[in-house]
């Protein structure tokens, strides 16, 4: 998987359509060296031909938006339902980040958001038994966080870097669940 901004934007949007894929889940080192693998540079996007502008506003309404899909997850649990909705949320973030224009520190915001909703919906693919497609998701999560780990603005870099870091822990658990899960079919 490439670490560009753009490559990020696109990985996501194909696994959004992907729905019906099932992916292969990984545990141990073949999990997390792929989640480590981008804390090593910054690829800077690829700028296109776009005119509508995101404000700061629109962000602080995503921020909280997810936070209130989150502690619903968190309450009522996922469903199909509610995974449908979260990845439509993330393809409409996808959207903003591929069609808009934005300040810096707005796109920072963006592509965080964008990587917030993947780490959701990679949750609720764990916990729906979906393994592979959730540890895509959590990837590509923290490659969105990687992205803007080393942003100029110093709260969007520590947002980033804890984001990221909950993101490998996430993986890291995953993996050792499907690990103990592994060894306890293995015996008699």
């Amino acid at each position: 998987m490439s670490w560009s901004v753009d490559d990020v934007i696109r990985q996501m949007d194909e696994l959004i359509g992907h729905g019906t894929v099932r992916y292969v889940a990984a545990s141990g080192s073949r999990l997390i060296i792929p989640a480590l693998d981008g804390f090593r540079g910054r690829p800077r996007p690829i700028g296109g031909l776009r005119t509508d502008h995101v404000e700061p506003p629109l962000v602080e309404l995503i921020t909280r938006h997810i936070a209130d899909l989150r502690r619903l997850d968190d309450r009522a649990g996922g469903g199909a339902l509610s995974l449908r909705y979260v990845d439509n949320e993330l393809h409409a973030v996808l959207d903003l980040l591929r069609n808009a224009v934005c300040r810096a520190d707005v796109h920072d915001r963006l592509l965080l958001a964008a990587g917030d909703l993947a780490q959701l919906s990679g949750w609720m693919h764990c916990d729906a038994g979906d393994h592979g497609a959730g540890q895509r998701y959590l990837l590509l999560a923290t490659r969105a966080a990687r992205t803007v780990s080393d942003s100029p603005d110093s709260r969007i870099r520590a947002l980033a870097q804890e984001s990221a870091a909950n993101m490998v822990g996430m993986l890291a658990y995953q993996s050792a669940w499907l690990l103990s899960r592994a060894g306890a079919s293995a015996e008699p």
